[in-house]
């Protein structure tokens, strides 16, 4: 990249020819592409969260919205890593509209003992759940 150009949105701040560039259309881009991935987001979650949906609209037993909890939270724990991976996949994708610095990119290894250890993995592991994390590219 030449060294007169930003390369991110902050460096463009203070560039000079900001208005005749691409840098406005690039964080108009990215703001608009927000509520998509949030909408998406929310349908997504929708599903898991369908116990606490129908807690919402009452009348149950006392019984029944134990359960109904319950459930709820036992579905949106399984599920939210299965949802976090294609969001955040695409806000990946999104963020490159402004920021033109390389990612440091993760490959993610499975974690060994099935589904509980992955989200085992998932839930406390601050590499992005990766139980061992290779870089993809090295830093500068």
């Amino acid at each position: 990249m030449r060294t007169g150009r930003p390369r991110t949105a902050l460096e463009a701040l203070a560039w000079r020819p900001l208005l005749a560039s691409g840098w406005p259309w690039r964080s108009a881009g990215y703001l608009l592409a927000t509520l998509p991935v949030a909408l998406v987001a929310a349908v997504l979650l929708a599903v898991p969260a369908a116990p606490w949906l129908a807690l919402a609209a009452g009348g149950h037993r006392a019984g029944a919205v134990v359960l109904l909890v319950l459930a709820g939270a036992v579905l949106v724990a399984a599920a939210g890593p299965l949802i976090a991976i294609p969001v955040t996949a695409f806000a990946r994708r999104r963020r490159r509209l402004v920021d033109l610095r390389p990612a440091s990119a993760v490959r993610l290894k499975s974690a060994p003992g099935g589904p509980a250890a992955w989200l085992r993995a998932r839930y406390t592991d601050p590499r992005r759940g990766a139980r061992r994390a290779t870089p993809a590219c090295s830093p500068p």
